[in-house]
């Protein structure tokens, strides 16, 4: 039965496509380009298709961690996927799409969601503290800013400083499989980005990506 029903895995994508279409407003997508400067609209589209390998590359590294590594043409293709369906959802829910090959090859259902969230985890993480100094920018000035960025800029390394002093008993424990339910997978998430290295490396290919949309969206704008 599943044999049969797997060459119908070829129609989501088409689906999914008019899904997008039909949620955008085509007559204004159509005037906006008539009227856009092309140059600005082709660095866009790729400077939003250069933040893919860059984020498939942090998950990559958190499947790593979790004991699960898989090839980066493989976890490129999942991630160009996830990001499409995602694309068609609320809330990107859609990216969860990715988790069920993992799962396929033989990776608990658990760890692979676990994998999937903490990495939309470090997406959301950044969008919210550029929120949060764009907001005291225009506010209370340059000086609070600093304070700010500083406070976060210590956040950040108290936070890889504890998950380098856990690191030891979060593995142990991932690896021993006796962890269950949603503070397992918590728990299992942490020890994927526990090891100092692990941490800093996503942290930077998130500020990697999330320049290269940012940038994307100022390209559109002008």
């Amino acid at each position: 039965m599943i044999r049969r029903l797997a060459p119908l895995r070829h129609v989501v994508g088409p689906l999914l496509f008019c899904v997008i279409a039909i949620r955008i407003d085509r007559a204004a997508l159509v005037d906006a380009l008539l009227q856009a400067r092309g140059w600005p609209v082709l660095a866009a589209a790729s400077a939003v298709l250069l933040a893919i390998p860059l984020r498939a590359s942090r998950w990559t590294g958190i499947l790593r961690g979790m004991g699960h590594p898989v090839g980066a043409g493989l976890a490129l293709r999942l991630y160009a996927s996830g990001t499409f369906a995602g694309t068609a959802t609320p809330g990107r829910v859609g990216e969860m799409v990715k988790a069920a090959p993992l799962v396929a090859r033989g990776m608990p259902a658990r760890r692979a969601v676990a994998s999937v969230v903490l990495d939309r985890v470090f997406d959301v993480g950044a969008g919210a503290m550029v929120a949060l100094l764009y907001g005291v920018a225009i506010t209370k000035g340059p000086t609070v800013l600093a304070v700010v960025a500083g406070s976060l800029v210590l956040c950040l390394i108290a936070v890889a400083g504890f998950l380098a002093g856990a690191e030891r008993s979060l593995v142990a424990r991932s690896r021993l499989g006796r962890l269950s339910g949603a503070s397992g997978a918590v728990q299992e998430s942490l020890a994927a980005i526990a090891s100092s290295e692990s941490f800093v490396k996503a942290l930077l290919f998130t500020a990697a990506a999330s320049g290269c949309a940012w940038l994307a969206n100022h390209l559109l704008v002008r």
